[in-house]
């Protein structure tokens, strides 16, 4: 009975003494962690200070001690080095028996490892013990039944009196260890370095917040309220770009501390640079210590960025750095120090020497005296001094010597740095200037130029010997004040002078002007003045430096000439206007002359009347060319030629240039031969008349000077828009001496035997003209008796256009010439009404001859006043408007009919000018007084039939 009551009582307070001891052992284990995260923490913030290693030492032992005395029950402890001798041993006698141990070793930047010992009382972190009672539990197994009932008497008073103990002490525990956690949580919150605990989740791979402490809240820019069970990706994303996400992975996995290195953590709300160093709990939760070095970075960056910036000041401004540490007496050269004396970097020494000896003889003293009273005064702390020094190749070169001395705290001189700069070709400069300057002098005493110099701030006035030879007036009458120039200025000049000056002075403009001044015997000179502004740094004038010139004779000269000038530009008008009347009225009669030649042309001829024909043609062909050479040669002299500016077909233009051409040229038995290149584009921007004239020109002085053979005009495009013309015939040639002559005007190309041609001698020289004026260039070559080739290149830039002019310049019309075909096929039959306007009577009766055999129907009117009269009638087509009328010209009468339509609201009738006046400038007026064309005597009857369908199409 009693042994049965004694082993229920041993089986009631096994459970209870067994709770006990397990919560004993969670609270040693506990204590074992928070000792684990302290020394690592230490050891990561040793390791970031990146100091010697001696002082890492000194601050491991300061922070253990601090942080040991504050555990309770710690009775020693110590630090062995990595060779496994003693850094400190706290106290130095040997720990009593029955103490706990703990070991941890910690990693302070180096390949070793230090190790951290401790012995503890573990009763002081509720560690209990029952030995003594499971002995007396197993004394009662093998007790007699009347000691078992006394034993389970003693057992059950014993079994409370150590409840009771155990009570006690547990109370006694959790107080210490509310101590304990209290001292670790206040480390945990006050501590410099960012701590957060994680939670794994999703079998490790993500983790969740447990803790954070303030630091981690200050670097992170958050509230660990609001971190706490999130995930960690969810709230800081950029955690798997910087790889620490792996990095808690892998401890978690391993269960060994790991140290992240430095990376830049960004997202989009916080970026910075941060190290962390992750470690495993036993609980299983990781915990990360880490620092914000962002500005350090920073610092370090700003201070790479001044060192990169100082490195290439030192490389643009091309000088030569020198580094004197004068407490260990050594030197630094750098490599363009040495460069300048045209040594490598190891070819030269970096000592005493290597300056000394290559210094002049002449300035080694003075240079190494200026160094020596840097040092020995106190005030002073900036050197400078030039001198020479030997270059490798033997000669000398200039040298200007910068330096600051640097003192320590007692005063005395620590170091010196400064730069070298390289004088030699501001030297030689400085030596030409000097020669420059003296030359200048002798110059403006050649020249007659005086100088002056005005200082702006006293107003004193200096004038040179020549400047008082200008004015008129002796070095005793001056008075150096800026009131003896104003004096002799002329006094209609003063005042604009004065003005000039003082836009100079505030930098709106160069001083550079004319005046007159009065001598003192009243008479006159011109002056011309130029000077420059010397300022100081805020940019505020002090000196103006100039120089006078008298240029009296000249502007008496320019005079003389300018009234030339001006006698020879109403000369070349009177020329102009007495050519452009003499072909007015040589192309009047003229008109008569070639259109009933075209005229009898058409009617029945015998041979002899036939050839008596061709004579007259010839001749009249022969007196129209050469009137409109004259006016083009004038107008180019005069520089008056301008040119169109429109778009036309190149190959319809050089088809009609070669087609008109050919008939003399198979008269004579000559094949024409033109190629085209392929890569030729077919509508180009240029003045069209004037390419037509150059090749007309061109092509009818090769069938001229050609008796057999052939006539090749080759077309290919040059490049940059512009395209090339080649013209080669198998003619008589030109000789050598005179091939560099037949571009000038009145010069005739002349064969063997100086046989004399026809023409003017202009055809040429106004081909060159027309080509230079269009921007190319034309060149000829020649073998006499073999042939010629004349060569122009134009640009004449492509356009994508459907819409191109012809090579006639009297056509307004962009009708194509398919178009023309057919629309000429139609008013063959269609009749037209028209009022011809002309004073002569030969032009009228030729008019009407070519209008005859045609469906038209035609009215005349001899001045502008009849034809206005005739045109507010109505009912005409079209009216061909001469200009040079009695009573009222063409000019007139157009206008006043544009003005009368305009005010009745009729529509308007085509008004083409057919007139006498052929330059660009005649039709240009034409066309503003109203016209709609432009057609120049003499007119052929093609060209006269076509333009009555071209202007009436409308209507």
């Amino acid at each position: 009975m009693l042994l049965a009551l004694g082993l229920i009582v041993l089986l009631i307070s096994l459970p209870l003494l067994l709770s006990v001891h397990e919560y004993a052992q969670e609270r040693q284990e506990r204590y074992r962690a928070q000792i684990h995260y302290a020394l690592n923490h230490m050891a990561e913030q040793l390791r970031a200070k990146k100091t010697q290693q001696q002082d890492i030492e000194e601050r491991l032992k300061q922070q253990l001690q601090s942080y040991f005395q504050l555990q309770s029950g710690v009775i020693q402890w110590q630090i062995l080095r990595p060779d496994g001798s003693h850094l400190i041993q706290h106290p130095r006698s040997l720990p009593r028996k029955g103490l706990s141990h703990y070991s941890q070793q910690l990693n302070l930047g180096s390949s070793a490892l230090y190790t951290v010992q401790l012995h503890y009382d573990a009763s002081h972190h509720a560690e209990l013990s029952f030995a003594p009672q499971m002995k007396l539990m197993a004394m009662a197994t093998v007790s007699t039944l009347l000691l078992t009932l006394l034993l389970w008497l003693v057992a059950r008073r014993l079994v409370h009196k150590t409840i009771k103990s155990e009570i006690d002490r547990r109370e006694q525990a959790e107080v210490a260890f509310r101590h304990s956690e209290e001292k670790y949580r206040n480390l945990f919150a006050n501590i410099g370095s960012g701590v957060a605990v994680y939670q794994a989740v999703e079998e490790g791979e993500d983790f969740v917040f447990v803790d954070m402490n303030k630091a981690g809240e200050r670097y992170s820019q958050v509230h660990a309220k609001d971190l706490l069970g999130r995930k960690v990706t969810d709230c800081f994303p950029g955690i798997r770009e910087m790889g620490l996400l792996e990095t808690f992975k892998e401890v978690w996995r391993t269960g060994e501390p790991k140290h992240h290195p430095l990376r830049l953590y960004h997202d989009n709300r916080v970026q910075q640079w941060v190290e962390n160093y992750v470690f495993k709990l036993d609980s299983g939760e990781v915990v990360a210590v880490y620092d914000d070095v962002s500005d350090i970075k920073r610092a370090q960056e700003e201070l790479r960025k001044s060192e990169e910036r100082f490195a290439y000041a030192m490389q643009g401004a091309n000088d030569g750095l020198w580094d004197w540490d004068i407490l260990n007496q050594s030197l630094y050269y750098s490599p363009r120090w040495k460069s300048m004396l045209g040594y490598s970097e190891d070819e030269l020494a970096n000592d005493y020497e290597s300056w000394s000896k290559n210094v002049h003889p002449e300035d080694v003293q003075r240079a190494e005296a200026s160094i020596q009273h840097v040092l020995q005064h106190k005030e002073e702390g900036d050197y400078q001094c030039e001198f020479r020094m030997r270059h490798k190749a033997g000669h000398y070169i200039d040298i200007l010597s910068r330096g600051f001395l640097i003192r320590d705290e007692a005063g005395n001189p620590s170091r010196m740095v400064g730069t070298h700069i390289d004088l030699t070709s501001r030297k030689e400069i400085e030596r030409a200037l000097a020669d420059y300057s003296q030359r200048l002098e002798l110059a403006t005493r050649a020249g007659g130029i005086g100088v002056w110099e005005w200082d702006v701030v006293s107003g004193e006035l200096h004038w040179d010997e020549r400047q008082f030879e200008i004015y008129g007036i002796s070095r005793e009458e001056f008075t150096h004040e800026i009131s003896a120039w104003k004096r002799a200025v002329h006094p209609e000049d003063l005042a604009a002078a004065e003005a000039h000056v003082k836009r100079a002075l505030a930098g709106e403009e160069i001083f550079e002007r004319m005046f007159r001044i009065l001598w003192p015997d009243g008479s006159e000179r011109t002056i011309k003045a130029a000077a420059v502004v010397v300022r100081d740094e805020s940019a505020k004038p002090m000196r103006m430096i100039g120089v006078n010139w008298d240029i009296t004779v000249e502007k008496e000269q320019e005079k003389q000439l300018l009234g030339a000038i001006r006698e020879a530009e109403k000369a070349n008008m009177a020329k102009t206007e007495f050519l452009a009347h003499m072909s007015h009225d040589i192309r009047t009669p003229l008109n008569a002359v070639m259109g009933m030649g075209e005229l009898l042309a058409e009617s029945p001829l015998n041979d002899e009347q036939h050839d008596q024909l061709k004579v007259l043609r010839r001749s009249s062909g022969l007196l129209l060319n050469l009137i409109n050479d004259v006016l083009d040669i004038s107008k180019i002299e005069a520089g008056q030629l301008v040119l169109e500016r429109a778009a036309f077909s190149l190959q319809s233009l050089i088809q009609d240039s070669v087609e008109v051409v050919q008939l003399a040229a198979e008269t004579k038995g000559l094949a024409t031969v033109v190629r085209l290149d392929s890569e030729l584009p077919d509508n180009v921007i240029g003045d069209a008349q004037r390419l037509t004239q150059i090749l007309y020109n061109l092509l009818s002085n090769a069938v001229k000077f050609t008796q057999q053979g052939q006539i090749t005009l080759e077309v290919i495009p040059a490049g940059d828009a512009r395209i090339t013309f080649n013209l080669q015939d198998t003619g008589i040639g030109v000789d050598k001496s005179h091939l560099d002559k037949i571009f000038e005007p009145f010069n005739q190309v002349r064969g063997r035997g100086n046989q004399h041609t026809t023409g003017t001698g202009l055809g040429l020289a106004i081909c060159r003209n027309l080509v230079e004026i269009m921007g190319g260039e034309i060149s000829a070559t020649s073998l006499l008796d073999q042939g010629s080739t004349f060569t122009f290149t134009i640009p004449l830039p492509a356009v994508q256009s459907t819409h191109t002019q012809g090579a006639d310049a009297d056509s307004t019309s962009s009708v194509s010439i398919t178009e023309k075909q057919r629309d000429l096929e139609v008013a063959k039959v269609s009749a037209r009404r028209l009022l011809l306007v002309d004073d002569s009577e030969d032009n009228r009766t030729l008019i009407k001859a070519f209008l005859k055999g045609t469906a038209h129907e035609a009215i005349y009117a001899e001045n502008g006043e009849e034809a206005l009269a005739l045109a507010k009638q109505g009912g005409f087509d079209l009216i061909l408007m001469d200009i040079q009328m009695p009573v009222m010209d063409g000019h007139e009468a157009t206008r006043q009919i544009r003005r009368w339509e305009c005010e009745k609201g009729v529509s308007s009738t085509p008004i083409v000018a057919l007139t006498a006046n052929a330059t660009k400038e005649d039709r240009d007026k034409a066309l503003q007084a109203g016209c709609a064309g432009h057609l120049t005597k003499p007119i052929r009857k093609r060209r006269l039939l076509e333009a009555i369908i071209e202007h009436t199409l409308e209507k």
